[in-house]
């Protein structure tokens, strides 16, 4: 059985999934849109550059479906 400090904890990652899930898709958005890279991106986002490598992985997750970005994410 879990207790409240057990369900506090699961809703606290559930925010904090749901909200990377949400600046994904706004970096998502900004490369498709603005034709940012993804790291203009999440600047103009203000993420953490210590987040970077995080958001990164997860455009790469999501780059396996559409090439766009990737190449958003390469773009020199």
């Amino acid at each position: 059985m879990h207790t409240l400090f057990d369900q506090e904890r699961i809703n606290e990652l559930n925010r904090k999934e749901a909200a990377e899930k949400a600046a994904t898709n706004s970096i998502r958005k900004m490369i498709k849109n603005l034709k940012l890279t993804a790291e203009a991106a999440m600047e103009a986002l203000e993420i953490p550059k210590s987040d970077y490598p995080k958001y990164m992985a997860m455009l790469w997750a999501m780059s396996q479906k559409s090439k766009e970005y990737l190449r958003a994410i390469y773009q020199p």
